[in-house]
């Protein structure tokens, strides 16, 4: 019975996550077709100029990497995964991503800084 609980729950987790996915995706593009295209979302390569100001790094970085996770007591226990981030520089963020619940000052109330987010 535990079984059936448990594909349950993956299924549902994969339905989820893929709707989610597809309507973030989706609203991704509608407000990139909406919006001016921004130069803040141009290539990772350092700027031009001198190596000072906002420019050496853009507002939206990805990341991907691996995740490994091993139990050693009371049974020897390991996996691993992929992951990919997105570090969001909330202060220079695309207009297409600034969303009332994604800004930078709610992430500075809600962190309770004044510092950069």
């Amino acid at each position: 019975m535990e079984a059936v609980y448990l594909l349950g729950s993956i299924t549902s987790t994969i339905v989820t996550s893929s709707l989610l996915s597809l309507s973030l995706a989706v609203r991704s593009l509608l407000s990139r077709a909406l919006a001016s295209p921004s130069p803040d979302l141009g290539s990772s390569e350092p700027s031009t100029n001198g190596g000072c100001g906002d420019g050496d790094v853009p507002a939206v970085r990805l990341y991907e990497g691996r995740v490994r996770h091993e139990r050693r007591h009371p049974v020897s226990h390991a996996f691993e995964y992929p992951v990919r981030y997105a570090l969001i520089d909330l202060d220079r963020a695309p207009p297409h991503l600034r969303l009332s619940h994604l800004s930078a000052d709610r992430a500075r109330e809600v962190a309770a800084t004044n510092g950069p987010v």
